[in-house]
């Protein structure tokens, strides 16, 4: 699960980082002790989309980064990496998507015979990660991502042989 997670800053002023699902759509948002409702940090890329997890992360000075895991379709398997930062008075830098993995996607499918044919896709969902802020106040990033992979064969059209394989990366980034 998500549980809240507490930030301070520039100010030293407390944020709970939340999924909120108080409104009609679900998002990530900063929730200030004593204020009637959160701050919208960033809602899922489409309507039917999905808020899957996130991270927070306290750097100096009052710096703050969440690290926002999302999908546009609500398949964990086909989602993204968004990274917003704060110094606090309630703004948020647009998110910033990290994974781009719709990019990434890819599939094919190849005739063997007339009733023969092998299909193979990949695509990629968000995972976990970790925010650091360099002596410039740049943030370093540490991301897990997922390649999900599959594979079949058909005779027909009918899929007689199907499997898959899902592979965890690591990927560093500085910004």
């Amino acid at each position: 699960e998500n549980p809240p997670r507490i930030l301070a800053d520039a100010a030293g002023k407390p944020h709970i980082i939340v999924i909120y699902t108080g409104a009609e759509h679900p998002s990530f948002a900063d929730w200030t002790p004593g204020a009637d409702a959160p701050t919208p940090i960033m809602q899922p890329p489409t309507p039917t989309g999905t808020c899957l997890s996130f991270q927070a992360f306290q750097g100096p000075g009052g710096k703050m980064a969440v690290l926002m895991q999302t999908t546009a379709r609500g398949q964990k398997e086909e989602g993204d990496t968004w990274l917003s930062t704060s110094e606090g008075g309630g703004k948020w830098s647009a998110p910033q998507c990290i994974t781009g993995n719709a990019t990434r996607a890819s599939g094919q499918h190849t005739d063997t015979s007339a009733l023969h044919g092998v299909t193979t896709a990949q695509v990629f969902g968000p995972g976990p990660g970790a925010v650091a802020f360099d002596k410039a106040g740049h943030p370093y990033l540490a991301l897990v991502n997922v390649r999900v992979g599959s594979f079949g064969q058909d005779i027909g059209g009918a899929a007689y042989s199907v499997g898959g394989s899902s592979t965890p990366q690591l990927f560093f980034y500085k910004l």
